[in-house]
Parts: C-alpha cells; sequence; structure tokens
C-alpha cells in the first residue's frame, strides 16, 4: 500500500473548534436560542444526510448541483450532506403534516455544508440560525422577523446605527420581472443567478 501524508490541517473550507472558539460559538448560540424561546419559538432539527433527490429538486441550480456535497452510499443510494434546511424542513412537516398543529413557529440552529470556493466569510462547513413560521398567509409574520433580528442584534449590544437589514423577497422579485419588466419565464432563473452573483462579487468581477 501507498504510504499516505496525513495532514494536520482540517479539510479545506472547515475549522477546529478548540475549547476558546467553542466558548464564542455558545456565547453566540445562546443568544439565539434565548431570544427565539422568547418569541415563543421551539426547536427542531432534521437529519443531516439526506436523500440527494431532494436537494437536486428542491434547491435549485446551484444548490443542488456543484455545490452539493453527495455520494454513492453502500446500498447505492445517492445521499448528500445539508446544503439549506428549507427542502429538509419542507419534507419534515410532510410527513406528519395531519399531526401538526399550525401555525408552526419553529426555529434551528444547524449545521451545513456547501462545496463551494471557501473566502472571507464563507466556509464548506457553515452553522446557520433559521427562524420559520408556517402557516400563516400575513405580512405580520414577515415583520416579525425582522423585529426578531433587530432584538437578536441588541442583545449582541449592537448600535443600531451599526448594521443593516436587507430584505430579500422572492414575490418582490417575480413581480418586477413578470409585471414591469415582463421577462419571459425562461430566462427568469438566470437574470435572478446574476444578481445573486453581483451581490457576491466587486464590480469588476461581475463584468
Amino acid at each position: 500500500m501507498k504510504n499516505t501524508i496525513l495532514t494536520k490541517q482540517p479539510y479545506k473550507g472547515t475549522m477546529d473548534w478548540y475549547p476558546k472558539d467553542m466558548y464564542i460559538r455558545n456565547y453566540i448560540f445562546d443568544i439565539w436560542s434565548r431570544v427565539a424561546k422568547s418569541y415563543g419559538y421551539e426547536e427542531y432539527d432534521t437529519a443531516t444526510l439526506e436523500d440527494a433527490n431532494l436537494y437536486k429538486v428542491k434547491s435549485g441550480e446551484e444548490l443542488g448541483g456543484n455545490q452539493l456535497y453527495n455520494f454513492i452510499d453502500k446500498g447505492g443510494r445517492e445521499i448528500a450532506l445539508r446544503p439549506e434546511m428549507t427542502p429538509s424542513l419542507a419534507r419534515m412537516v410532510a410527513n406528519k403534516k395531519n399531526d401538526l398543529q399550525f401555525p408552526l413557529r419553529w426555529f434551528n440552529i444547524g449545521r451545513y455544508y456547501r462545496y463551494e470556493k471557501p473566502q472571507k466569510g464563507r466556509r464548506r462547513e457553515f452553522f446557520q440560525l433559521n427562524i420559520d413560521i408556517l402557516g400563516v398567509d400575513s405580512i405580520t409574520a414577515e415583520t416579525e422577523i425582522v423585529s426578531f433580528v433587530i432584538d437578536v442584534m441588541k442583545e449582541f449590544k449592537a448600535p443600531l446605527n451599526s448594521f443593516e437589514l436587507k430584505i430579500n423577497s422572492r414575490y418582490l422579485l417575480d413581480y418586477l420581472f413578470t409585471e414591469i419588466l415582463q421577462i419571459d419565464e425562461e430566462i427568469k432563473p438566470k437574470i435572478a443567478r446574476a444578481l445573486d452573483n453581483y451581490l457576491k462579487m466587486s464590480n469588476n468581477d461581475f463584468t
């Protein structure tokens, strides 16, 4: 067998959590959890390993394609590491839809994996706070999420003028494309991806 030289470094895009790092991570997670529970949200989690088709169908071209960590298990099934929560949450809720009492007010602090180029603030393994209100078709749910985020920042002692909220609405984007710009359906996804890339790049890189 060929000799293998093992590296001391963690896999590219991930990190080791030494005790001092865990102290900071737990501090952040504790605030997230405490504020979420003060709003009446219940904590949940899903499997980290999922059927890869769940993300290929529901997560779009990037997350369900080139950025997906997937492999064939010993049973011949294509499995993926969770790149985002929404498809997993939808599966989880659909599985027991008749047993759940809506509206649902759930939160999750989860670990996710995306095969993308590591850069400052973006790793291949990362944690994310998810807040979900399911079964409420009202603007009050959206405004509550905004209020929640502001209260989280207050708990971190962040001055109100030190941060800004950017609201991403697919409904607003669809309305802009369809009603105002009258863009053809087949090119909407390409334009949406271009806009998403623009927000992640400098002007020189984008052009």
